[in-house]
């Protein structure tokens, strides 16, 4: 017999003397993972408003309100999913992608909220950046009906860029008087006029589950709580040289929020699967309004809202 046949035979005689529980055990891996890539097609939305009636008393409550609407926005991300065989988990994705179009209306008011100014501009070129990170367990699983439910807390990052370009006069209370007629464009759209960068650091509390549909198919999602959230928003206006430098007003505050996702999943393979889902973000907070230079004097922020929401292609491996 030769040093082949000897290793063989000394490896039967090894797993025949194993117990059978045990063998299972060395054969199975600690860890399970799964790997994969998103597209995201969605809209979002970003409006603030704050009170500077401290500052003068003929300034309405809301003085300002800008509205940041119709954020399209395209991302790509990678995520994953690692599993231990106590069933702790850690999971997260990080996403990149671009804002290509919206618009913004920026309206300003006197007391008893006669508006005093309302404009128009466009939104192109912002960017957007975001980034999750779970740590978990698995608190039920029923393998025969492919059932699992998960608990989880984590970490959520989201900034959105958003450029905004001309101006563009709406109809207001004083006949114009500060902007123009309704529908002159003072400003060309060729020129940046205001650019608003938003920052949000959020705690994550949710529960997911995933369950199989029939052969092949399977459906799978997640909600996630935000019981606190921190905003840091850096808004630059270009034309206004009696603020300073850019960025001239700063938004600070805390809040809450609550974030959604659900896919329907189709398995290729045992190992590959592709999915399509849809995806909901919502954080609001309220804080203090600092305008430059200086940014001595604080005001009330009465609200920032940040909306995200739209579709999900995906594909997965799992190993």
């Amino acid at each position: 017999m030769g040093k082949w046949g000897r290793a063989t035979l000394t490896a039967a005689l090894f797993l025949a003397a194993v117990p059978a529980g045990l063998a299972e055990e060395l054969d199975s891996p600690a860890f399970t993972a799964s790997f994969g890539a998103r597209y995201w097609l969605s809209s979002g939305r970003t409006s603030w408003n704050h009170d500077a009636t401290s500052a003068w008393a003929l300034y309405g409550n809301p003085t300002s309100v800008l509205t940041y609407d119709d954020l399209t926005g395209h991302s790509g991300e990678l995520f994953f999913d690692v599993t231990h065989e106590t069933s702790w988990f850690v999971k997260g994705y990080v996403g990149l992608g671009g804002i290509s179009a919206g618009s913004l209306d920026d309206e300003d008011y006197y007391t008893g909220q006669v508006k005093f100014s309302d404009t128009f501009s466009r939104v192109s070129g912002g960017s957007l950046r975001y980034a999750s990170f779970d740590l978990g367990h698995d608190v039920y699983e029923d393998v025969d009906r492919g059932l699992k439910v998960r608990a989880f807390l984590g970490y959520h990052y989201w900034n959105e860029n958003v450029p905004a370009y001309g101006i563009q006069c709406n109809p207001d209370d004083v006949a114009g008087f500060f902007c123009g007629a309704p529908g002159s464009i003072p400003v060309p759209f060729s020129t940046k006029v205001i650019t608003n960068d938003a920052s949000w650091h959020s705690v994550r509390l949710g529960i997911g589950a995933e369950a199989n549909l029939a052969e092949r198919w399977s459906i799978s999602g997640e909600a996630a709580f935000i019981p606190y959230a921190s905003l840091a928003n850096r808004d630059s206006h270009h034309l206004r040289s009696d603020l300073g430098p850019t960025p001239n007003i700063r938004h600070n505050g805390t809040g809450i929020g609550v974030q959604l996702e659900a896919f329907v999943n189709y398995s290729v393979t045992p190992m590959w699967t592709v999915g399509l889902g849809a995806r909901y973000w919502h954080l609001s907070a309220t804080g203090d309004t600092r305008f430059g230079p200086g940014f001595a004097a604080a005001y009330p922020l009465n609200d920032f809202t940040s909306e995200r929401y739209g579709l999900l292609l995906q594909t997965k491996l799992r190993f």
